[in-house]
């Protein structure tokens, strides 16, 4: 016997019974029973097909939800970040800022973004050569692991050498500030004054 499997009117698969020796004719009740099954059969297809598109969907939501946040979220970080730059810039008055941020995946801390001689992300040759590995004993990823303010006003022995003697860094008083989120560091904050020029 062969039933038909329908869905809202159309036919869209059929089910075959055979009983091999069997001579006589199937009962109304074996009828009604098979086309239940069949009626049953429709639905979970239907079901099964809906499920998998639901599935895809949200998938297909999900990624698209996902890029729209990371785009978002990179646009208010480079939002937020220059707000917090320029705001402690002007409280504090101090020659040069800057952000290091870090990135988790790479293993990296890496000078970002900053404010040299009132100009946002304008640097001095030598912000160009801050990126280091978070195990690194550099100053930025010590900070970075350590989660404390440091103030510093001579040489540490953090500090690249080279670059404290090519561009006079002995005239600078530091602040280093952990960047944090819910205790989480995830940069650090360089906040740089000229000892020799005017009080503060």
């Amino acid at each position: 016997m062969a039933m038909p499997i329908r869905l809202r009117g159309q036919t869209i698969g059929v089910l075959d019974f055979y009983q091999e020796g069997r001579m006589w004719t199937w009962t109304d009740e074996e009828r009604a029973l098979v086309e239940t099954l069949a009626d049953q059969a429709a639905l979970a297809l239907e079901n099964a097909r809906l499920f998998t598109e639901t599935q895809e969907s949200a998938q297909r939501m999900r990624a698209l939800y996902e890029t729209s946040r990371a785009l978002s979220s990179a646009l208010e970080q480079e939002a937020i970040i220059r707000t917090i730059l320029e705001a402690v810039h002007r409280a504090m008055g101090c020659e040069y800022l800057t952000v290091s941020l870090v990135d988790e995946q790479a293993g990296e801390i890496e000078t970002r973004h900053g404010i040299w001689q009132d100009q946002y992300d304008v640097f001095p040759e030598w912000i160009h050569l801050t990126r280091y590995p978070l195990g690194h004993h550099d100053i930025l990823a010590d900070v970075y692991r350590s989660g404390r303010t440091e103030v510093i006003s001579k040489w540490d022995d953090r500090f690249d050498h080279e670059t404290w003697t090519k561009f006079g860094h002995e005239r600078f008083l530091r602040i280093y500030m952990p960047l944090k989120v819910h205790e989480r560091v995830l940069g650090v904050i360089e906040v740089g004054y000229d000892k020799h020029g005017k009080a503060r």
